[in-house]
């Protein structure tokens, strides 16, 4: 009809416009301009990002109020300054309700069909609505084999000895060109995951700077977590940054390291040293930020893991653990580590998979392990004390 066709000259004529906007503000060195999108039911909405100094992105996002498509679409950064892009939503399913699935839920929120997927025995264990910082996190949870949506994004929230049990949920939901992002702790999550469904499949990712507390159903979150990820080989692939794109555009901060595996390692030590020592003390952030005999234990822990870490053909440095000590002297408030909460809540720990990780490769490499092998046994030691009472 006329009319449409007088809307499609208009939405190109916008088009135009815009794109000569975005490359002016390039040219000046001001802005990276993003995104010029129509969806099918012309929602429009523009993202310009300013450089703020070197402080950092400022994100200022335009959409005409009251629109009623107007939550539609978001968008991501440029990747490049010589173009400008476009970039859609990503159809995405979380798998693990705890506390970082939550907490990637409640910053990803906005994204049009996101839904956490369980499978038929854990439907009934999930209908409570979650109560995410005091309002309901409007994030559903459907039954994976209710539905034949194939989502461009699995992200994969569970602890360790949970992961094989989600294998029946994820694989309905595997297209061609699903993604899988495994946010656990540990090192081995990718290497499970692939060899189930295909390394083309996975993401090398982790989350850290995440601080929350968990009742029940009630989530108190002090902190939005930091989502790092990266191939396998460590390419800026098209999907990875396509990944980073979605992620930032929807709020969850996330980074790209120049290497996944050295950071992941580093992730590892981390956790190794503190949450175990957190667990074994019941020590909350504001107990670990300044407790120098926990952290004279924490170097000694370290420093086994270096030696491990090495045998694999990982190297962390003396100023890998100063910079992984001075990060978590920064954590504050009474937010606790994920093994601090599950000794708390009487649940299994992940303890096999830090301490006892590092036991079994030192014992596997010739490798002294004393101090992993004794907080490993103490931890165990003191979830079954806790299990008396």
């Amino acid at each position: 009809s006329k009319g449409l066709k007088i809307l499609v000259s208009l939405v190109r004529f916008l088009e135009t416009a815009l794109e000569i906007v975005a490359y002016f503000f390039i040219a000046k060195g001001l802005a990276e301009m993003r995104v010029l999108f129509l969806s099918p039911k012309l929602s429009l909405k523009l993202c310009f990002c300013f450089s703020a100094n070197g402080l950092g992105p400022m994100v200022l996002q335009l959409k005409r109020k009251g629109h009623p498509f107007q939550n539609t679409l978001k968008y991501g950064f440029l990747h490049s300054n010589s173009m400008v892009i476009i970039i859609e939503n990503m159809k995405t399913v979380i798998i693990g309700r705890g506390s970082v699935g939550t907490n990637v839920a409640y910053n990803l929120r906005n994204v049009p069909g996101i839904s956490f997927r369980v499978d038929k025995e854990r439907e009934f264990r999930t209908r409570s609505n979650i109560v995410f910082n005091g309002e309901k996190l409007a994030v559903p949870t459907i039954v994976a084999e209710d539905t034949q949506d194939k989502p461009e994004l699995i992200v994969v929230a569970v602890k360790n000895f949970q992961l094989e049990s989600t294998f029946p949920v994820m694989e309905p939901l595997l297209g061609e060109n699903t993604i899988i992002l495994p946010l656990l702790n540990g090192i081995d999550s990718e290497r499970i995951l692939s060899e189930r469904f295909g390394s083309e499949r996975v993401v090398y990712a982790f989350i850290s700077n995440l601080s929350v507390v968990r009742e029940g159903n009630r989530v108190s979150s002090f902190s939005k977590g930091r989502i790092t990820m990266g191939e396998k080989d460590n390419s800026l692939s098209e999907r990875i940054l396509k990944l980073r794109d979605f992620f930032l555009s929807n709020g969850q901060d996330v980074v790209i390291p120049e290497d996944i595996h050295h950071e992941k390692w580093l992730k590892f030590m981390t956790n190794t040293c503190f949450n175990t020592l957190t667990a074994i003390l019941e020590a909350d952030y504001d107990a670990t930020g300044n407790n120098m005999d926990m952290i004279r234990v924490a170097r000694l822990v370290a420093r086994e893991v270096q030696n491990v870490g090495r045998k694999m053909g990982v190297e962390l440095s003396h100023d890998d653990v100063e910079t992984m000590i001075r990060n978590t002297s920064k954590l504050s408030g009474k937010g606790r580590s994920s093994m601090l909460e599950d000794v708390l809540a009487g649940r299994e720990t992940e303890n096999r998979y830090f301490t006892g990780a590092v036991s079994r490769m030192g014992k596997l490499y010739s490798i002294p392990t004393p101090y992993c092998d004794m907080l490993s046994i103490l931890l165990e030691a003191k979830r079954y004390v806790a299990n008396c009472h």
